[in-house]
């Protein structure tokens, strides 16, 4: 192992660095929260092409490779949105959707782990709608792609499906493809349920 320090300066005008805000999403605007991140997914695609570890033969590929290497350094181990990853690698909203697809597709065990604790966070937040008795989940794009994956890999007859909700990024979950959720999570269903009306409960007071 080789550990170093590393000191980043970027040197970009102003509108230079409000597109890298745009693009990047970083949390507070701060662009130190993920640039040092950008940097160790550049690393790691040298690194892949030095020792030979991964040779991406296609664009196709490479821009794969590239999302995987950013979720896992720059996104926690989660896939961007499409709409995001439209604005980072320059495509229209079907590239970015199938760019999307074929990423969490080939390289689903690289991902299953940051993208299941995103989901069992956004789990933790849910709230219960009582009538006519479901669960409000708030998740980007990426993020019901994954748990709606989820469903479809559940092997039941018929599988339960999440839809939109009132507000975008609102997702209506019901009982049903919660138990399924909750089973492919490793959470406890009746504490998810509990939870989700405990939110709702206080939801209602503020």
């Amino acid at each position: 192992m080789v550990e170093f320090d590393v000191t980043i300066k970027v040197v970009a005008s102003e509108e230079e660095l409000s597109r890298l805000r745009a693009a990047l999403r970083p949390e507070g605007d701060d662009l130190s929260t993920v640039l040092p991140g950008l940097a160790m997914a550049a690393m790691d695609e040298w690194l892949d092409q030095i020792l030979a570890r991964q040779i991406p033969a296609r664009v196709k590929d490479a821009r794969e490779l590239r999302l995987l290497h950013y979720a896992q350094r720059v996104n926690g181990g989660r896939l961007p949105s499409p709409d995001q990853i439209a604005a980072l690698f320059h495509l229209t909203p079907p590239e970015a959707r199938t760019l999307h697809r074929n990423t969490r597709t080939r390289y689903s065990f690289e991902l299953e782990g940051g993208m299941t604790a995103a989901l069992k966070a956004a789990l933790t937040v849910a709230t219960w709608v009582g009538d006519p008795g479901y669960v409000r989940m708030t998740m980007d794009e990426a993020l019901y792609e994954h748990a709606d994956l989820l469903l479809r890999w559940s092997g039941k007859a018929s599988t339960p499906r999440i839809s939109n909700d009132a507000g975008y990024g609102d997702y209506r979950v019901p009982l049903n493809a919660l138990v399924v959720l909750c089973e492919k999570l490793d959470v406890d269903y009746d504490e998810a349920l509990a939870q989700a009306e405990k939110n709702a409960k206080a939801t209602a007071e503020d």
